[in-house]
Order: structure tokens, then C-alpha cells, then sequence
């Protein structure tokens, strides 16, 4: 049983290794100003592919498509994660003719094309996008409460917070929005293969905690000592009879 747990560690180690090597990777490949955001390697590993086409998907607001290539057949195959303002099946229906294969459903699509034809197909898609996508798409618009100052980031404030629980319909869950937010320590926690991040964070000469649930694979991602904005929630705290802030999103 010891053996099969570690063996499971082991492996867990090795996928998340390879995710993070493969999301590094995709970065480099892809063109970051491009409307539509692509990167083709035979390094690519099928099983991980939807993995880092959400990630990139996510930190840029725009679709991505990450393929692995095959020489022996000739062929690219991958997947596609996009953003909720746009339409991926009417993207790839414009190289309906030179697809082999290819389908999408909410948020998430797969395609296969022959190497002959993956520069052209990939020429129609980004076309689509420079057409389809306005300046106000990629605007992330989340819907905020209220922001909060540096005096109202302490205990007194955050405690009353969570006096108004439960949430639900009718009593919606308050996101609050705090400008230069600094993250001085960033580290994971919790067990190997379910690891969160648990954030040091400054707002002027407040420093309090943040957790980012599940997200221990964005490790890499995280600016430390540059100024930026935090969306968050206040939970309560069962362990330390206090509270907690998760952090949702950061925006530079």
C-alpha cells in the first residue's frame, strides 16, 4: 500500500513537472499580441495540451490552441480553451475543408490537421480572431462590490465581513477589489497532489494572508514586490475563529 502511495507521489511529481515544463514552453512559443494564441511542438504531451490551453486562455483573456505535433503521421493534433465572449466552433468551421477532424462544446474544442495544411489552418483562425475580437473583449470584466482602503484591510472590517453568512440567492457573496496589494513570500500548502498557494501579501502596513485554492500550479506565475490589484473574498476561518481572504484574481 506504502509503495503504491508512493508510487502515485511519484508520478503526480512527474505529470506536474511536465505541465509546468510544457506551460513555460507554450509562453515562449506563443506570440502574445496576436489575437489568437498558438504553439506546436512534438516535445507536447497529448494528456496535458487542454491543461496549458486554459492556463494561457486565462492569463490573456484570449483563445489558444496547443498542439503536439507527429511526424511519423504527419498530423498536429490539440486542444482549445477560449474566452467566454467568443465562438470557437464558428473559428473552426472556416478550415472545415482542410481539418481532418475537429469539435467543441462549451469552453473546450479538439482539432486534428495534416502538417500540409497546419500553417493555412492556423492563417484562417488567427484572421477570424483579428475580425471577431474587439479592444472591449479582452477587457476582463468582473463585477466588484466595493473597493476596500488600506484602513478598512483589518481585523475589525474583515470579522464584520463575515457576520453577513450565509450566502445565496438573495444574499450574494461580496467581492472586494484593494489596489497595490504586494506579495512578499509566496509558498505551496496542502497535500502533494491538491497543493494551494498561500500568499504573504502588504497593503501599505497591513501584511495578512491570502489563499488561492488549487492553484499551487501558478507558482511560477506569481509577481512578487510589484504593486497590483486583488479581487478577493472574505471567508471565515473555523480553525482560528477568525478569517481568511481567498484571493481570486491579481491584474497588474
Amino acid at each position: 500500500h506504502t509503495n503504491n502511495m508512493q508510487h502515485k507521489d511519484q508520478l503526480n511529481t512527474e505529470r506536474r513537472k511536465t505541465q509546468q515544463q510544457m506551460v513555460t514552453e507554450a509562453n515562449n512559443l506563443i506570440d502574445p499580441e496576436s489575437m489568437f494564441l498558438h504553439a506546436e511542438s512534438d516535445l507536447f504531451h497529448p494528456g496535458i495540451v487542454w491543461i496549458v490551453a486554459g492556463r494561457i486562455t486565462e492569463k490573456y483573456n484570449k483563445p489558444c490552441l496547443i498542439m503536439e505535433i507527429n511526424k511519423e503521421k504527419n498530423t498536429a493534433t490539440g486542444s482549445l480553451r477560449w474566452p467566454h465572449y467568443f465562438n470557437i466552433v464558428e473559428m473552426l468551421k472556416t478550415a472545415d475543408d482542410i481539418l481532418m477532424r475537429y469539435g467543441g462544446h462549451a469552453q473546450a474544442g479538439w482539432m486534428t490537421v495534416s502538417l500540409d495544411h497546419l500553417q493555412e489552418a492556423l492563417t484562417r483562425f488567427t484572421d477570424y480572431c483579428i475580425q471577431h475580437i474587439t479592444q472591449n473583449d479582452l477587457e476582463k470584466h468582473i463585477d466588484v462590490d466595493t473597493r476596500l482602503h488600506e484602513h478598512e484591510v483589518n481585523n475589525e472590517t474583515l470579522l464584520d465581513i463575515i457576520q453577513f453568512w450565509p450566502y445565496g440567492q438573495g444574499n450574494p457573496e461580496p467581492v472586494f477589489l484593494v489596489d497595490d496589494i504586494v506579495i512578499t513570500e509566496a509558498k505551496k500548502v496542502g497535500s502533494k497532489w491538491k497543493g494551494h498557494l498561500k500568499l504573504t501579501c502588504k497593503k501599505e502596513s497591513n501584511t495578512f494572508n491570502v489563499m488561492q485554492w488549487g492553484k499551487w500550479d501558478t507558482l511560477a506565475d506569481i509577481m512578487k514586490d510589484t504593486p497590483q490589484k486583488l479581487l478577493w473574498k472574505v471567508k471565515e476561518d473555523t480553525f482560528n475563529w477568525g478569517f481568511y481572504v481567498e484571493g481570486k484574481h491579481f491584474i497588474v
